[in-house]
């Protein structure tokens, strides 16, 4: 149904009529570590379902900071596939170096992308700037996802 600006339109639904089981668009989950565990903050890169909508999402949040290192995650938990350009964690204005874990294609902004599919989920640490405590900070998730009945097109 698409309705011009100031349009509306009246309609009585009856419960026979909500026989469609359709997969709604969704996005990754992002998590942070924090007290032993990883805390869920919700969906990250929301309304970027395609390519030419992908952009940067930001999360703050308080993490613990265990060893010197900040731990996030990133979850597919839909049927879509995610294409993850980077990911960064920032605390009081200052980038926090990526592990050697980290995969280079979450680190360099370009056009490669980490891909996700449903039930991947991948761990990520950070240099923190403290060997033990808590810190607030950004997260910042570039990308897009695309749901996998409309993989092929792009």
């Amino acid at each position: 149904l698409s309705l011009s600006p100031g349009a509306s339109v009246r309609r009585h639904t009856e419960k026979e009529d909500l026989n469609a089981d359709l997969p709604c668009i969704s996005c990754p989950f992002l998590l942070a570590y924090l007290d032993g565990t990883f805390v869920e903050l919700g969906q990250i890169l929301i309304d970027r379902y395609n390519s030419g909508r992908a952009g940067t999402d930001r999360k703050t949040t308080r993490v613990s900071v265990e060893a010197g290192v900040v731990r996030v995650l990133l979850k597919e938990r839909e049927p879509e596939t995610s294409f993850i350009n980077v990911v960064e964690v920032w605390a009081d204005g200052n980038k926090l170096p990526p592990m050697a874990t980290v995969p280079v294609a979450l680190i360099v902004d370009d056009l490669a992308s980490h891909i996700m599919k449903n039930g991947d989920e991948i761990e990520l640490e950070f240099a923190a700037p403290i060997k033990r405590g808590y810190l607030n900070v950004e997260i910042r998730v570039s990308g897009y996802y695309q749901l996998d009945r409309f993989a092929s097109v792009r």
